[in-house]
């Protein structure tokens, strides 16, 4: 009887992790917001990004919309890919023209 019991509240507590994590990807969902990037023109490379990004505060879930005209790229690059303005090796590149890049870290 007292494994039962023992079972019981182990399986209670695996079920309120579980719907403790899915209520916080349903917060995370409800607060992620969606910016296009340059604003109403678009980007391309004579935006500011310094000024476009003032006042914004970018968050995990966050997602980021890239439209350009398509003679361009645009890279996710690690740090010293953006410190060095080179592509990394495993950076992934989006050529689209319209492209909606979720923001995953922190």
């Amino acid at each position: 009887m007292i494994g039962k019991g023992v079972e019981s509240r182990s399986m209670s507590v695996q079920a309120a992790a579980i719907l403790f994590l899915m209520l916080l990807q349903f917060e995370a969902n409800i607060h992620s917001k969606t910016y296009m990037v340059g604003d109403d023109e678009g980007w391309d490379l004579s935006i500011d990004m310094q000024s476009w990004a003032r006042g914004k505060n970018f968050f995990a879930g966050d997602t980021l919309v890239f439209k350009y005209d398509d003679r361009f790229d645009v890279a996710v690059v690690n740090q010293a890919g953006h410190d060095s303005c080179t592509v990394n090796e495993g950076a992934k590149v989006f050529a689209s023209g319209d492209d909606e890049i979720p923001r995953l870290g922190t």
